[in-house]
């Protein structure tokens, strides 16, 4: 089985050097991170395992924008229709291809925002 349960209700998905994790809601599942690109399908057989089907996941929370934790983002979005949450900051890098150089302007903006 690929996801391994942790405590009721929450689930680990290993996807490689990373962690993704569902969590059974009242309303759905959220997932907590995408994986790398490459990883929906790893993802969706993990939720089958479960017992659900992809339009079960109804959110989808990026920690980050780092490709490892969302590179699987627009596919899962796609395969689920979930929405989507993603801090401010990385929202457009994460839009835009989620490329590992960050530009100046948006380091600038972390700065700003936090003091």
């Amino acid at each position: 089985m690929i996801a391994k349960k942790v405590v009721d209700g929450v689930y680990a998905i290993r996807l490689g050097g990373v962690n993704a994790f569902l969590l059974e809601a009242q309303d759905g599942l959220a997932l907590i991170d995408t994986g790398s690109p490459g990883s929906a399908d790893e993802i969706l057989v993990a939720v089958d395992e479960l017992g659900k089907q992809p339009d079960d996941i109804h959110h989808i929370l990026l920690t980050h924008w780092h490709p490892d934790h969302m590179g699987s983002a627009a596919a899962l979005k796609r395969a689920t229709g979930a929405r989507t949450y993603a801090h401010p900051i990385d929202a457009p890098i994460i839009r835009e291809g989620g490329d590992l150089v960050v530009s100046l302007d948006t380091v600038g903006r972390m700065m700003d925002e936090k003091g």
